[in-house]
């Protein structure tokens, strides 16, 4: 009997840690609420730096920010690496805004949140969306 619980405790501790690790969504932003977005980067680079007010275009951020796999936890210290930043402000029609730090193509914050991990291939995907998609 105690082998059993010891076997269902152990079973009930690896669900719990492979729910904690398994990669996380950012909360869905709606195309459709937003006024416009701005992309700056830092250290700037007036060819990558954006303003978007047309839907077509403000959906293909949202797309992408939503389709984000990103990870709670991982090694790496956001602090010790070197990079660009896009910073990322997302403008509502309701007068809201939030502010996403898409970081070295490896981390993503919103305004004062913790860090998370972006999977490596989507957080390249995007500079290819801001260099196809010019300012409005």
């Amino acid at each position: 009997m105690k082998k059993q619980k010891k076997a269902v405790f152990v079973f009930i501790i690896m669900i719990i840690l492979v729910l904690a690790c398994r990669d996380k969504q950012m909360p869905i932003i709606e195309a459709d609420d937003i006024e416009s977005i701005e992309i700056i980067t830092q250290p700037e680079s007036k060819d990558l730096n954006r303003f978007y007010s047309s839907q077509e275009k403000i959906e293909k951020i949202t797309e992408y920010i939503n389709g984000l796999s990103l990870k709670e936890r991982f090694s790496e210290n956001p602090d010790d690496d070197t990079g660009m930043s896009y910073i990322i402000t997302i403008t509502y029609k309701s007068g809201n805004r939030i502010t996403l730090n898409h970081f070295g193509n490896k981390f993503l914050k919103q305004d004062n949140k913790p860090w998370k991990k972006m999977n490596d291939k989507q957080a390249a995907y995007l500079e290819s969306i801001i260099q196809s998609n010019l300012t409005d």
